[in-house]
């Protein structure tokens, strides 16, 4: 350990904040060194003492009152945003849940969708489906599937489900819907009333 390394370390030296090997190299160099190294010693020493001899200072009451208010009032003001945007979250939550949890289930979104797969077939092929709606699931060389397999089944017969398993009546011309179609489900009571009672259906009742 040199001179300037010894210097630079004095301070640490005189607060204990070196470690037992560090300590005994110092000691030994000063041990050995010249002047120098000496005075600096007694000085950092003269200096540290004087540091020491300072009077504790105490705050006064005036100031730390308002830096005191100032901090409780933060704490305050956190502490009601954080709750505000727990509020809204959970409000946000209870109007997003019926939307997303329950709309899937709702019949006339399956409505919807298979209404709309029909008329993208329309503008693919310039026509309507004919009472064989179980393509609109397939895939082809003029597009398709129209609908997703993983929302909508088909019994095998041509005939796409409802969400209750029963058929969609589709019919091409339409009677209701001039130069369109007709479709309509037969509702949650399961049964066929042409359109009348529950059943959903694309035309005005």
């Amino acid at each position: 350990m040199d001179c300037k390394e010894v210097q630079d370390k004095l301070d640490a030296y005189l607060l204990g904040a070196l470690d037992k090997a560090e300590t005994t190299q110092l000691e030994v160099h000063l041990a050995g060194c010249t002047q120098q190294c000496r005075q600096s010693l007694k000085d950092t020493m003269r200096t540290l003492d004087v540091w020491r001899a300072l009077p504790g200072i105490e705050p006064r009451a005036a100031y730390a009152a308002p830096i005191l208010a100032s901090w409780k009032y933060s704490r305050k003001v956190f502490r009601l945003a954080v709750l505000t945007i727990f509020v809204l979250l959970v409000a946000l939550l209870c109007l997003m849940w019926p939307l997303w949890g329950y709309r899937p289930q709702y019949p006339m979104y399956y409505f919807a969708l298979l209404e709309k797969a029909i008329l993208q077939y329309n503008i693919q092929h310039r026509t309507f489906p004919d009472n064989d709606l179980s393509h609109l699931l397939l895939s082809g060389k003029n597009g398709g599937p129209y609908l997703s397999p993983q929302i909508f089944k088909s019994n095998g017969k041509g005939e796409i489900l409802d969400m209750w398993g029963m058929a969609y009546r589709y019919r091409y011309p339409g009677i209701h819907n001039r130069f369109m179609f007709d479709i309509y489900s037969c509702g949650k009571n399961r049964i066929d009333e042409q359109g009348a009672g529950d059943d959903i259906t694309n035309w005005k009742k």
